[in-house]
């Protein structure tokens, strides 16, 4: 059985998919305007734990073909983790089409082109990017932690990665 450290929060369009808390909370964590995670201190997973909860989960699933990254942004996951992270859903699903996850424009940026690519070819396919602004004033007002050029650069890495952003 599975036990999520809640609260746990998924785009709407994910419903149906596959959860998996990959991370615990939000490595940023300082947006003015978001809750979500205030009561989890940013925590990355065991990846013995999680690798047991994809093995559950594909027992019970074997059909499943879209996996979520939970919590508030995996992609802040150091890239050999969350490489290994993605061979182990491969493996345990074999429809696996689409893995997604929030990410942050740090969480892009921490990254060089050649990590996310190798971290698409992996099966990485869909982000979640909350962008609120491009506006340089408001984005430093919500504490957001990164200016529009910062956003803007973070976009292009993921678009060179072929990485789809919603």
């Amino acid at each position: 059985m599975i036990f999520y450290d809640l609260p746990l929060y998924r785009p709407p369009a994910e419903a149906d998919n596959i959860i998996i808390q990959a991370t615990l909370g939000c490595s940023h964590n300082q947006c003015s305007y978001c809750t979500m995670y205030k009561s989890k201190r940013y925590t990355v997973r065991p990846l013995s734990e999680v690798q047991r909860e994809i093995e559950a989960l594909a027992q019970a699933n074997p059909h499943a073909n879209k996996v979520f990254l939970a919590d508030g942004d995996a992609l802040a996951l150091p890239t050999q983790h969350l490489a290994l992270l993605l061979r182990l859903l491969k493996n345990s699903f074999p429809r696996l089409s689409r893995v997604s996850l929030y990410a942050t424009a740090q969480n892009f940026l921490e990254k060089s082109v050649e990590e996310l690519k190798e971290l698409r070819e992996g099966g990485l396919s869909l982000s979640y990017f909350g962008i609120e602004t491009g506006n340089d004033e408001l984005l430093g007002k919500i504490d957001k932690g990164v200016n529009a050029a910062q956003m803007i650069e973070a976009l292009h890495r993921a678009h060179e990665a072929n990485i789809k952003i919603s």
